[in-house]
């Protein structure tokens, strides 16, 4: 309904423009700019309705007096981009902003924001498209319009989506969605619902996934959207394809069929069709072969670059399913090809594979081998691990078919490594194990000795009933019992040695069991008491700012505190975060050369206020300023040892940092002049199990957890960190990390 208002306030302007040229041509400068600037908060998502507004505009006499104009440029811009002129709206886009924002108000940085980031899309330019969405969100914020904003969140988390960063697309499907609730436009709701049921869906989630599709597809029945319906019914189908109810995804699939029927377009019923062969490749592979090739046609007429992909990708499962290896081949090097034109890595990476399959198959192992070393090079560098699991156990099976044992040995333990990885083994299963193989050696001995006393009793017997006729052979089999007892009784020992070291390791897990539960109820005790006090005082400061009875000084410095509370509220829950991963062996350890001058000069400026409200001075001795480590995880280090600095220096304090190198380490010293720690605290400090929580100088509160996980990073990069201390006179932290050639040489033992 809003969309038709538009577009009929569209068309009546334009009337008015053909009939009124002098009142247009009369416009002042700051009329005109308004005029024009409220044409761009309209929806212009229709291209047409831009197309003709703006060559009315432009057929106007004299119409060069508005080019200069910010909105006409805007409008410009907007309107080449809805022609596909990209190059040109990138030109007259940049030109008008600059590096000045402060000459334009929020909402027209809003939408310029958002116009550009839509450009930087079509140009591939990914990062930059998403800053200029943050940026369009950031200025959206500061007007009414929160809808448009909503529409932008949900932009960014679609862009998120689409590289597989699922974490991040979620939290901006939930904000957007939040802003959506109280809008009229169900339609753009339901579409954010559906986003979320995909996150869900791909973290395997699939009851989650399920509860937001249901939602949406009620939406877009009541809505008529029939394209949307479309999609949604079939992403339902695909739930249930994934938990093998075959049946009734076929069933969802035809529904969405019905629907895409009544608003015919290719890239939909290409949709549909791929994923119904997908269920028939579980099914009856003809008719794999009958709906992936449905969905060719229709993608290549929408000319859709993923979705050619996923049927070439299908075609070739089914003819590979076939055993008909010549057509299955030629799907995927057709696969492989149209993935290097459009540089999409994992799909060639998924084309190598599946053609190293088949050369597998057909004892072509030269070729083979060099397919799965291609596909596993694509994705390493995409991180791709189901992949790199399914190449090296289809490696390790090459190698053991050529009898090469060592190569075999190494790929199946890469494969080993990856499957752990992505089965996420716990030591719980470690203890189950181990339990198990106790139990087995304990009935094992049971049975050694049962064996030795029937053995026992059956010599006994036939050599009483011998024992005058056949004296000297008597005395032989006692002999030979003698030495089978020394025997039986020498593996006996053997297997109660065995037993003991193994009730020892239970002994030892246990142990570190009951010391890893402590220091867990320690820290959720030291949280829970961090958390809660913060949530007090934003309770109590949010009670004070909605009675109003606060003058202005107090209200300013009620926000000051609500501003430190949640900064250190975050910096807790980040360094939870950050602990976790690295407890997982989830964190990506990437290191490289980078300048450590630039990273402390950031650093220093993010503390400023910190610094300032201390009255500290931090100061720098850079000696060298490239290092080899992981830039991420080291910033995160030092920001938690620049922290516990400032929170234990006294007014006017000083910190010095410096960096030098010694031998083959890059050497980085925090000093303070606080007030120290004692020689107990010291031998606790960067252990988990012994975390504590102290006030800083000015009363800061924290949990001890940050130093914990600077040791962790640092381990990781295989270097240490250590502190000297005196009470009264500060502390002195030095982290030692390998250089480069000291990294790689002894990371390749």
């Amino acid at each position: 309904m809003c969309r038709n208002f538009s577009i009929i306030i569209s068309l009546a302007i334009i009337l008015f423009f053909i009939g009124c040229k002098e009142d247009i041509n009369s416009l002042s400068g700051k009329k005109a700019d308004k005029f024009i600037f409220e044409q761009i908060a309209k929806d212009l998502g229709d291209s047409a309705k831009v197309t003709n507004f703006f060559d009315e505009v432009y057929r106007i006499e004299n119409s060069n007096r508005f080019e200069e104009l910010p909105s006409f440029k805007l409008l410009k811009g907007s309107y080449l981009y809805h022609q596909k002129k990209i190059d040109s709206s990138f030109s007259v886009l940049s030109s008008i902003v600059g590096k000045n924002e402060d000459e334009f108000n929020d909402e027209y940085l809003a939408r310029w924001y958002f116009r550009m980031a839509n450009v930087y899309r079509e140009m591939q330019n990914r990062d930059s498209a998403i800053h200029a969405y943050k940026k369009s969100a950031q200025y959206f914020s500061k007007t009414e319009y929160d809808f448009d904003r909503a529409l932008v969140l949900n932009s960014i988390g679609f862009m998120f989506w689409e590289v597989s960063r699922f974490d991040s697309a979620l939290s901006y499907f939930y904000k957007s969605l939040l802003l959506k609730e109280n809008h009229d436009d169900i339609d753009s709701y339901a579409t954010t619902l559906n986003n979320i049921g995909t996150v869900y869906y791909h973290y395997a989630l699939y009851d989650k996934a399920l509860e937001y599709f249901v939602k949406s597809i009620e939406i877009q029945k009541e809505v008529k959207d029939n394209d949307g319906a479309a999609l949604i019914l079939t992403n339902i189908g695909l739930v249930y394809n994934e938990t093998n109810q075959l049946e009734k995804a076929l069933e969802y699939f035809d529904e969405s069929l019905t629907y895409a029927d009544k608003e015919p377009t290719s890239t939909t019923y290409g949709y549909i069709y791929s994923n119904i062969g997908s269920t028939y490749l579980k099914m009856n592979l003809d008719s794999a072969d009958v709906y992936f090739n449905k969905a060719m046609y229709n993608y290549e007429k929408g000319n859709s670059v993923g979705g050619i992909l996923i049927s070439l990708k299908g075609l070739g499962e089914t003819y590979y399913k076939k055993n008909d290896f010549d057509n299955s081949r030629n799907y995927f090097l057709q696969m492989l090809d149209y993935s290097e034109k459009h540089d999409n890595l994992i799909r060639a990476a998924e084309a190598k594979y599946h053609l190293g399959l088949i050369s597998l198959k057909e004892s072509n192992f030269k070729q083979a081998e060099l397919l799965f070393l291609e596909s596993i090079l694509l994705s390493k560098n995409m991180n791709k691990l189901t992949l790199l699991r399914d190449n090296y156990k289809s490696l390790g099976e090459l190698y053991d078919s050529r009898n090469m044992a060592r190569e075999s040995l190494n790929a199946f333990k890469e494969y080993l490594n990856y499957h752990e990885r992505i089965t996420d083994t716990d030591m719980e299963r470690r203890l189950s194990r181990l339990k198990e193989e106790f139990d087995t050696q304990n009935i094992r001995a049971e049975l050694v000795l049962q064996k030795f006393e029937n053995d026992r009793q059956k010599f006994l017997i036939y050599g009483f009933s011998t024992i005058i006729a056949f004296l000297v052979s008597f005395t032989f089999v006692l002999y030979r019992t003698n030495k089978r007892k020394k025997e039986i009784n020498k593996e006996l020992e053997n297997q109660n040695k065995v037993i003991e070291e193994q009730k020892d390791e239970l002994e030892k897990i246990n142990n570190e069991l009951k010391i890893s539960n402590n220091a867990k109820e320690k820290l959720f005790s030291i949280i829970a008491h961090d958390l809660k006090n913060p949530f007090f005082t934003l309770m109590g400061y949010i009670s004070l700012l909605k009675d109003g009875q606060i003058d202005e000084v107090d209200r300013n410095q009620c926000i000051e505190d609500l501003d430190r509370t949640t900064h250190n509220t975050y910096l807790l829950l980040e360094n939870l975060l950050n602990l976790s991963q690295s407890r997982t062996q989830k964190i990506q350890f990437a290191p490289s050369h980078f300048n450590i001058k630039l990273l402390l000069l950031n650093l220093k400026h993010s503390f400023s206020s910190q610094l300032k409200s201390k009255t500290l001075t931090l100061n720098l001795d850079i000696k060298v300023e490239s290092i080899f480590a992981d830039e991420s995880l080291l910033e995160i280090v030092l920001r938690n040892l620049i922290t516990n600095a400032i929170k234990f220096s006294n007014s006017k304090g000083q910190i010095i940092i410096s960096t030098y190198d010694h031998n083959d380490e890059h050497i980085i010293v925090i000093k303070d002049n606080g007030v120290g720690m004692d020689e107990e605290m010291r031998n606790n400090l960067f252990t988990v199990e012994f975390i504590s929580s102290r006030a800083g100088t000015a009363g800061e509160k924290g949990t001890g957890l940050g130093l914990a996980l600077c040791k962790e990073f640092i381990d990781i990069h295989g270097g240490t960190i250590s502190v000297n201390s005196t009470i009264e006179k500060g502390s002195e932290f030095v982290i030692q990390l390998p250089n480069k050639k000291k990294f790689q040489k002894t990371s390749s033992f």
